[in-house]
């Protein structure tokens, strides 16, 4: 053999080595695995399941009544945040937004209401008027440390 011949194995046993080592660091990385019982992969990362409408919630599961996006002019309006797998301290946030209310208010944020939760549960963010609901569409608008998560158009009617 030559030793450029040689040369050339050696070099493709090295690279050959060198991806057999890599493609097993990654599977490692990125497996399944568990601390104290929590599973920990990508699909388990802090999530906003869901985001339910509704003028009632039940129980101390925070469940949700009957989904709705339309409300009365007196109703108090609920936004019922599935989370999953959230860290102690993670920080959920809605911001009530006025989309159109036929002139009674400028469009924009009117209220932000924030809190810390942990764990995979049920939070409720809820907004009863003072006064009654001037008609037009509003959203509300979740967010997961400072990231929008969804966002739910409603109207009052």
């Amino acid at each position: 053999m030559t030793h450029r011949r040689l040369l050339r194995l050696a070099l493709f046993g090295a690279l050959t080595f060198l991806i057999a080592l890599l493609a097993g660091a990654c599977s490692a990385s990125c497996s399944v695995g568990s601390i104290n019982g929590v599973e920990v992969n990508g699909s388990d990362d802090p999530v906003v399941k869901s985001v339910t409408m509704t003028k009632t919630v039940k129980g101390d599961k925070l469940d949700p009544g009957p989904e709705t996006t339309v409300f009365g002019v007196n109703d108090t309006v609920h936004a019922v945040v599935a989370i999953k797998n959230a860290p102690k301290g993670t920080l959920i946030t809605a911001s009530w937004s006025v989309v159109d209310n036929g002139g009674a208010d400028q469009p924009g944020e009117f209220l932000n209401k924030e809190g810390t939760a942990e764990g995979t549960r049920n939070l409720d963010f809820d907004i009863k008027p003072n006064k009654p609901w001037p008609t037009g569409k509003y959203k509300v608008e979740i967010f997961l440390d400072g990231e929008l998560q969804e966002a739910v158009a409603w109207s009052v009617r």
